[in-house]
């Protein structure tokens, strides 16, 4: 029997914003449901919803699956990639693109196949933003962002079935939770970009998971 993983902590997650955070105009509370529709994830037995709402003061934001897929090291699963985009985005011509670019919600799940420490991610994350950079110079501001994001890594490790969500909303902030730890929020445009270019790059961390993680999208569809 497949589980069903809700994307989220506890299916229904109220993000609360640390007291450190830098993103004054975040709300005190972001909550994500689930809808009831789910897809089948690749190579791994979970579930995965087709729908999230993100809920904050006055605002609603639906967020829509449009792949996932599975990232390797070597001949081992370490975790499934489940990608979101803002109901209605405007995806063509190049999705992958748009995703970095794009001025409108998204979300990231990295649902873990095998435990990893808190050291693997964070140069798995070093490698990605150094790939994204290419040898370029970034802004000071950017490469405080890029460090603080880093050192969310230092310590929390995650376990297998356990995962670590990343979930962007223009206004508000990243917002990032590692096994359930909710992390401050960082408001930085430039930062989100960089971090989903991770994936969505001409460098990707793998171009076989870029290409599923967008594989429920209709050819010429933009959501």
């Amino acid at each position: 029997m497949r589980r069903l993983v809700p994307g989220l902590t506890a299916g229904i997650l109220a993000l609360g914003v640390p007291a450190a955070s830098p993103a004054e105009s975040a709300p005190a509370n972001l909550v994500l449901t689930a809808g009831p529709q789910s897809f089948s994830g690749q190579g791994t037995d979970a579930r995965f919803p087709t729908q999230l709402v993100v809920s904050g003061p006055g605002k609603d934001v639906v967020l829509v699956a449009t792949g996932s897929g599975i990232r390797k090291k070597m001949i081992f699963k370490v975790y499934e990639g489940v990608a979101y985009v803002e109901q209605g985005a405007e995806l063509t011509p190049d999705p992958a693109a748009a995703f970095i670019t794009g001025d409108f919600a998204k979300r990231i799940l990295m649902y873990f196949e095998r435990d990893v420490d808190g050291g693997k991610i964070r140069e798995a994350f070093v490698e990605g933003f150094e790939k994204v950079q290419g040898g370029q110079a970034w802004p000071d501001e950017l490469l405080a962002e890029r460090d603080r994001f880093i050192s969310y890594f230092e310590e929390a490790g995650v376990k297998d079935g356990q995962y670590i969500e990343l979930t962007w909303i223009p206004g508000w902030g990243l917002y990032t939770v590692v096994a359930g730890t909710v992390k401050p929020v960082i408001d930085n445009p430039e930062l989100a970009s960089a971090l989903w270019a991770i994936w969505f790059g001409d460098q990707p961390v793998s171009d076989d998971l870029k290409r599923d993680m967008l594989r429920l999208l209709e050819p010429g569809e933009g959501n």
